[in-house]
């Protein structure tokens, strides 16, 4: 009679014994691409691999052909920049260049100054008196009729004057 024991015995050393084998196998037995393919396509990929590595190696070339700024902007330049994308005037600009040469400050540093402070509110009450000043009055549109011989509220003198100047 056989019981659970034994069986249970027998598969752990079957099991053991497949185990060994399959070590044995791989170690003897170099894994190896079925197909040329395949081979090539880890060729391949093992290539992209070199060319990335290579290329984080290596410091960015210059862009050929392209031309590059030899001249920096001076810090006026780059003030009157930012100043322009800002919307300020042209006008506004050149009075600020003027004023920070007199101080000898920077043109943004310059918008603060009393002076052109004054000279900006000047400006701005210049530009609203001129938007708020009327134009010359063209009249109303229609012409106005004088007296006539259908007007009303006419005397019985003024009705007789009107018909002598019509009729002759």
């Amino acid at each position: 009679m056989i019981n659970d024991d034994t069986v249970n015995l027998e598969d752990e050393i079957k099991d053991e014994e497949l185990e060994d084998v399959a070590e044995e196998v791989t170690e003897e037995t170099p894994v190896v691409p079925d197909t040329s393919a395949e081979l090539k396509q880890a060729q391949d990929e093992a290539a992209k691999w070199r060319r990335i590595a290579e290329k984080k190696d290596k410091p960015p070339e210059a862009v050929v052909g392209k031309e590059t700024n030899k001249e920096a902007l001076s810090a006026d330049e780059v003030d009157v920049k930012i100043l322009q994308s800002q919307g300020t005037d042209e006008e506004h600009i050149e009075y600020l260049k003027k004023l920070a040469s007199l101080n000898q400050t920077s043109v943004l540093a310059a918008q603060t100054d009393p002076i052109y402070i004054t000279f900006k509110e000047q400006k701005q009450a210049e530009k609203k008196s001129k938007e708020a000043s009327l134009g010359a009055s063209t009249g109303s549109g229609s012409v106005k009729k004088g007296k006539g011989l259908s007007s009303t509220g006419l005397t019985e003198a003024e009705h007789k004057e009107l018909w002598k100047k019509q009729n002759g």
